[in-house]
């Protein structure tokens, strides 16, 4: 029976579509490289809108509650937790169409995210598929071709993102993406000796989207304080 395409996928389809290995795909998954959902059910969630700074960047103000039925899109650093131990209770996600942020409200706990919820839409394949050509499609052809890679020696540039990774969690990132970049060309140069480091522009593209997630997720100390009187301070030191 010809069946209609279906709008979402798992890990395990799109590994075999392209002709990588499950752990493959959960280190690009973690490392920002495509967008993974989970659905949720919540009857009430505490929705946010994207306000512009002077400096270009983006901070949440909160704009309301709302009831929640849809997929969600999982922040890439909590994907660690989901496959690490197989689980992990969330309470911030993405709206997948307009990318604000949302929270579960206080009166539920969290939402329970194992690693068979993840799915990844089928505009997020053909996004990756056309932004990362050379990524294999058995379905589609034949050929054989390379795995996803970044721009620049990947060695040098997986470094700078696991430096980039590690201030991001501890709340150390730089107001802007630029000022993280250059900081981080600068860190590349004094203590990468196994590759060329990567210019802050190549940087800037690869990191893009970490960074915004970072920004919505975990602004920093120094944001949060110059910007209380629009930001909802409950939504930004949890």
């Amino acid at each position: 029976m010809l069946m209609p395409e279906k709008e979402y996928y798992s890990l395990e389809e799109l590994a075999a579509r392209w002709d990588m290995s499950v752990s493959d795909m959960q280190y690009y998954a973690m490392h920002g490289q495509f967008e993974v959902m989970a659905w949720l059910d919540i009857s009430v969630v505490n929705v946010y809108r994207l306000k512009k700074t002077e400096d270009g960047d983006s901070i949440p103000v909160a704009s309301g509650l709302a009831p929640y039925k849809n997929y969600a899109v999982l922040a890439s650093d909590e994907l660690r937790q989901v496959f690490r131990i197989g689980a992990h209770r969330m309470r911030k996600f993405l709206d997948p169409v307009n990318h604000q942020p949302i929270e579960i409200h206080d009166s539920n706990k969290g939402y329970d995210v194992t690693a068979d919820d993840l799915v990844i839409s089928r505009l997020e394949r053909d996004r990756c598929e056309q932004t990362y050509p050379h990524t294999s499609c058995s379905t589609n052809n034949n050929t054989s071709t390379k795995p996803i890679s970044f721009v620049g020696r990947p060695s040098a540039m997986h470094q700078v993102r696991q430096h980039f990774l590690e201030r991001g969690e501890q709340g150390m990132l730089l107001p802007s993406l630029q000022q993280e970049a250059d900081y981080l060309c600068e860190w590349g140069m004094r203590n990468i000796k196994d590759g060329q480091p990567p210019k802050a522009k190549t940087i800037m593209n690869v990191l893009r989207d970490d960074y915004r997630q970072y920004s919505i997720f975990n602004i920093s100390a120094q944001n949060s304080c110059n910007t209380t009187n629009i930001v909802n301070d409950d939504f930004l030191n949890r």
